[in-house]
């Protein structure tokens, strides 16, 4: 029996989203709009929650170097009449990220009538079979770069698509998609004699499925499915005839699902033609020590978790003040910070930090440019925040 893993996030440990390159950095509230996304802060501990299908980004903190990732593929599309799409994957784990680099999100779409999801679904190839969900996945460069693809930490594919069956005038119920990470299931047979008449389910992340054959009546055979590639599902197989007892199309992920095989016919009328198998679900990405289940909720997304370290915030403030202000008093202010933190006095660094903002505001428009003093207070600010000053 397949593991089942419901999409539940689970309260983490409080954290504060303090984005900075260089002297960038993103306000630290309670509760934060990062790029395309609602990131919750408390203490040290962020969580940010991405359902919008497409591509979102998050900029990664100084100091972080990991962050625990839940992402949920989109489902497959049924065939309207009577085999079902399926479902997306849950993928969980936690992956290392380039400290002060930038993570790009990939919210796979669940199948649309005859169109597949966001992300790598396959569409149905003659508006009647099932499409293949999206996946979703984190990775490293946007979608625009040639190398999109190799950059992917962490994939929860989505689910393939339903083949065309009975309720379309096919001799046999057609099989159901498989979902994200798993085969799709082969169309039914109508008897011991045409014991392959039906379309072959795809595979998970690889090959289509074997077109149906009869040995009666002058048979001939179902399309093969299409073989899933990286990121993308493979095309259904169409019904011996042509219409409309096709496969189901591949869900996307790692490697995308393969097409359902179409239906085989044994010549003895429109009748006699074998339900499509069902596409198959995509592969995922699992990292080290993670897990992989599949979907109970219908609803893809990417949540994203990472705690955030202070020493190596500070770290990054006392680049960022070099050469600011008169004098080295900035710098000195933000040293003294970090031996007292070092101590594990959290009181003397929080008051530290507070004459140093002072000192900033006292010299913001004169020894330092307005927009830098922003920035300095703004990472400062969030600092404090993981401190609980």
């Amino acid at each position: 029996m397949r593991p089942v893993i419901r999409r539940t996030v689970l309260s983490v440990t409080p954290l504060t989203a303090i984005a900075a390159v260089g002297l960038a950095a993103a306000a630290t509230t309670a509760t934060t709009a990062s790029a395309d996304g609602a990131c919750v802060t408390a203490g040290a501990t962020t969580t940010c929650t991405y359902t919008t299908v497409g591509e979102a980004s998050l900029q990664i903190p100084d100091g972080v170097t990991t962050v625990q990732v839940t992402a949920v593929g989109g489902a497959g599309g049924g065939d309207p009449f009577d085999s079902a799409g399926g479902p997306g994957a849950v993928v969980t784990g936690e992956v290392a990220v380039p400290s002060n680099g930038t993570l790009y999100i990939e919210v796979g779409g669940n199948a649309s009538v005859f169109e597949g999801g966001s992300n790598g679904g396959a569409n149905s190839p003659n508006n009647r079979s099932g499409p293949g969900g999206g996946a979703s996945d984190v990775r490293t460069l946007p979608n625009t770069d040639p190398n999109t693809l190799s950059s992917r930490l962490l994939v929860a594919a989505g689910g393939g698509g339903g083949g065309v069956g009975l309720g379309a005038g096919c001799s046999t119920a057609g099989g159901s998609g498989g979902a994200g990470g798993e085969p799709g299931m082969d169309a039914a047979e109508t008897s011991a004699a045409d014991p392959d008449i039906g379309g072959k389910g795809g595979t998970s992340g690889g090959s289509g499925g074997a077109g149906g054959t009869s040995a009666t009546f002058g048979a001939s055979n179902g399309g093969q499915g299409g073989a899933g590639s990286p990121g993308q599902g493979g095309s259904a197989g169409l019904g011996a005839t042509g219409d409309p007892c096709a496969g189901g199309a591949g869900g996307g992920g790692l490697i995308g699902g393969g097409g359902g095989g179409g239906g085989g016919f044994d010549g003895s009328s429109p009748s006699g033609q074998g339900g499509g198998g069902g596409g198959g679900g995509g592969s995922n990405l699992v990292p080290p020590g993670g897990t992989s289940g599949v979907d109970t909720t219908g609803i893809p997304e990417v949540v994203i978790t990472y705690t955030a370290n202070p020493a190596s915030q500070l770290a990054g403030l006392l680049q960022a003040v070099q050469k600011v202000g008169p004098g080295h008093s900035l710098a000195d202010k933000v040293t003294q910070a970090q031996a007292y933190l070092a101590s594990g006095d959290v009181t003397d660094t929080c008051s530290t930090l507070g004459t140093f903002t002072g000192e900033v505001n006292a010299q913001t428009g004169m020894s330092i440019p307005t927009v830098t003093a922003a920035q300095l207070i703004t990472l400062t600010q969030g600092i404090q925040t993981v401190l609980g000053c």
